[in-house]
């Protein structure tokens, strides 16, 4: 087995037993065990939070409000192997619309806790897995229904994201029958979420242009 496979594998098993571990990552009543160097080589943020005149350095764990545990963990696991899971599909909830919906905000939601931690491997990675898991469902639904949770998260990729979704509708609407249950899912969007509405509409325009001047 190559050198940094087994040495991988040796951290995780070191973190999972609790060996060595000199931080903790707190969230919603669970601690997370992790060691200062493995995840304060990523983030410059927590790097700072464990090194610098901070009560959080003091007290020895970091408390993490804003993120949901699985999240946490799934951060942990990128920090450790370069990669994650999806918590959703372990669960074995992806197989429905809401469970594709949930996996796909999940991706979502690993790129807003890689911007506020400045994470930029794992950010990279997350958009990556996002756009490959929307394009790969056929489910429209999915992708619809993601819409107005996804514009609720913060972070400074959601326009990105969002754009990436809009990109992947507007390539369904030439193979996707317009239905009662996707205007409802329009007029959704266009409630909660204009900004979305408005980058579609730009797109498509940009695009037919080009195609007019293209075959004149």
């Amino acid at each position: 087995m190559p050198l940094a496979a087994s040495f991988t594998r040796l951290l995780v098993t070191a973190r999972e037993n609790g060996e060595h571990c000199d931080y903790e990552l707190r969230c919603n009543g669970v601690a997370v065990k992790v060691h200062k160097i493995i995840v304060g080589m990523q983030s410059p943020v927590l790097n700072s939070a464990f090194t610098g005149p901070f009560k959080e350095n003091y007290d020895g764990f970091y408390n993490i409000k804003d993120f949901s545990v699985d999240i946490v963990e799934g951060a942990v696991e990128y920090f450790y192997t370069g990669d994650y899971t999806t918590r959703v599909a372990e669960q074995g909830g992806d197989s429905s619309t809401l469970g594709k919906t949930d996996s796909l905000l999940f991706h979502a939601r690993m790129v807003c806790f890689a911007d506020k931690y400045l994470v930029d491997g794992l950010r990279a990675s997350s958009k990556t897995k996002f756009e490959q898991f929307a394009n790969s469902t056929a489910d429209i639904f999915c992708v619809l229904d993601a819409v107005p949770p996804l514009y609720a998260l913060p972070g400074e990729s959601i326009e990105e994201l969002g754009k990436l979704l809009g990109a992947d509708v507007r390539n369904r609407m030439a193979v996707v029958a317009h239905s009662p249950e996707i205007q409802t899912s329009i007029q959704e969007i266009a409630c909660c979420c204009p900004q979305f509405l408005a980058n579609m509409l730009e797109k498509v325009w940009k695009e037919d242009f080009s195609s007019r001047r293209r075959y004149r």
